[in-house]
């Protein structure tokens, strides 16, 4: 059996990691019927490294641009060019744990009006000790209040959620103009759309900190855009309490869970050499080449 979803993944010069990120997704324990990798103009043989799992695998898709449009112009085209009713996300250097299509397959019940969302972990290699399991329930949990707080930041934002194409075209997909937080912008205008958020109650992306990342540009660009992406929506805005700081030993009880999890995860995936030492590195050790 497979889902009637399309999974998305996008990169550019991100070979080191991207064959990681495409495993995990192919040994979901509920598969996807395609997946579109689209390579955003790749100059480090990312683009040779497509083409071949492209023939090793059916259900995959390879999208080469053949010039860098940018994340957000390359995300909304390839998600426009799905076969599939319903899809998904993932960025070529974050992962998938292992039940995440499953868990929002069975949340989403077909719904082509709803948003199907799942824990974040935030995984900072090396400093594990800032690796926090996120729960956006927080933040969308609550359909009334998911653009306000969504606006204002007030908790964890949903990532990589499942929902139907037709609900992504219907909230305009992502604005190409956009070179950071075009995600926030789209999510903002699907708060619009979507009549309810479904938690999947899975850990669903390993969000990796790289250093190379759009997450690592400089905080003035950071600043930049995030107020011009805040200064579209404010008319729509309305006062909401700031949510409540939570406790430290909560926090750590998180992370002790969240780091049984990815254990688990990655040693299912086989994606990193030395899963023992993740948190240790300096870097996360993607696996290169290695066919398993």
């Amino acid at each position: 059996m497979t889902a009637p979803v399309s999974c998305i993944i996008t990169s550019y010069n991100k070979q080191r990691e991207l064959r990681a990120a495409v495993m995990s997704v192919l040994r979901q324990t509920l598969p996807v019927a395609e997946i579109i990798i689209a390579d955003d103009g790749s100059s480090d043989g990312s683009r040779e490294m497509i083409a071949a799992l492209a023939q090793e695998h059916a259900c995959i898709t390879p999208l080469l641009r053949e010039r860098n449009l940018g994340v957000s112009a390359n995300r909304d085209l390839a998600i426009r060019a799905a076969s599939q009713p319903f899809v998904t996300h993932l960025d070529g250097d974050d992962l998938f744990a292992h039940g995440k299509i499953e868990g929002e397959w069975r949340a989403l019940e077909g719904r082509t009006d709803a948003v199907a969302y799942s824990l974040v972990a935030r995984v900072w290699p090396g400093k594990w000790w800032r690796s926090r399991v996120l729960d956006p329930a927080e933040t969308v949990g609550n359909p009334q209040d998911a653009f306000a707080r969504l606006l204002a930041r007030a908790g964890a934002i949903p990532r990589d959620m499942m929902l139907s194409r037709a609900l992504f075209e219907s909230a305009g997909g992502f604005d190409h103009s956009v070179p950071l937080y075009e995600d926030w912008d789209f999510k903002l205008r699907l708060a619009g759309k979507a009549r309810e958020w479904r938690a999947s109650g899975v850990v669903g992306t390993l969000y990796v900190q790289h250093a190379s990342g759009l997450s690592s540009a400089d905080r003035a660009r950071h600043a930049e855009w995030m107020a011009s992406v805040r200064q579209r929506f404010l008319p729509q805005s309305r006062r909401i309490d700031p949510v409540q700081p939570v406790s430290g030993s909560v926090l750590n009880k998180a992370s002790r869970k969240l780091h049984q999890q990815i254990r688990s995860t990655v040693q299912r995936l086989g994606a990193i050499r030395h899963h023992k030492e993740l948190f240790s590195n300096e870097t996360v050790l993607i696996e290169r080449g290695r066919r398993t």
